[in-house]
């Protein structure tokens, strides 16, 4: 590169490793990890490949004033799971990846985030990018207009949980996401999305992966685990 090009940690990874032979995924999540560990190391041999970094966007602050030091267990990097798409007004669709982990923090714990925080992290892990309020509606309309980019990560609606806990025994990777949700206790066995309640924008569906419950509740209220997809070929 002739100039500096300013990317996240992780969209750095993805330039240098985009061409890496064997399995891509385990050097980027080992070089991730590495990045959690020594920033100043990673940020140096990423520069002298003609990459800056902008440090880590998952110590954004959001926009209900708190701070998440937020990293997701398969690097935002891993190119994910063929899911399902996304359907907007007007026919216009994408493809969706499921990223095959949760939202964690530093210690490597599974987080659990009430809807408003669980789009604030999403929006941080976007490099601080947000369509509309970036719930499903907003997220749909931004691709019905073309302004959604390739990559990009959103929420998983309640229709993707529904698909999980619906084709999680004959999917294996869809039984160990389930298996893993399960592990949690009361709400945090549940998985929020990115629905709102159509009468009152105020809520969002929580749904529970072993038998594909669901419930409303405050965007404000009650904390499950956070489950990504990844936008794709979206031009």
């Amino acid at each position: 590169m002739s100039a500096l090009t300013r990317v996240t940690t992780d969209q750095a990874i993805a330039v240098l490793f985009e061409d890496a032979v064997g399995n891509p995924a385990v050097v980027q999540s080992k070089l991730a990890e590495a990045a959690r560990r020594d920033p100043k190391g990673i940020a140096a041999l990423l520069k002298a490949a003609g990459v800056e970094t902008l440090g880590d966007v998952s110590a954004a602050a959001p926009s209900n004033g708190q701070r998440y030091p937020l990293v997701i267990g398969q690097p935002v990097t891993h190119p994910g799971i063929p899911f399902g798409q996304l359907t907007a007004k007007g026919g216009k669709a994408i493809n969706l990846n499921l990223i095959p982990d949760f939202l964690r923090d530093n210690s490597g714990e599974i987080v659990v985030l009430n809807g408003n925080e669980a789009i604030d992290a999403v929006t941080a892990l976007n490099g601080g990018v947000k369509y509309g309020n970036g719930y499903e509606k907003a997220i749909a309309r931004a691709v019905a207009k073309g302004e959604f980019k390739d990559g990009t990560l959103i929420l998983a609606r309640q229709e993707d949980l529904f698909k999980i806990a619906r084709e999680r025994e004959t999917n294996p990777a869809l039984e160990q996401i389930n298996k893993i949700v399960a592990s949690g206790s009361n709400l945090a066995s549940w998985c929020v999305s990115s629905t709102e309640y159509s009468d009152g924008p105020s809520v969002v569906r929580h749904v529970r992966l072993k038998d594909g419950y669901g419930g409303w509740i405050n965007k404000d209220g009650g904390r499950s685990r956070v489950v990504v997809l990844r936008g794709l070929n979206c031009g």
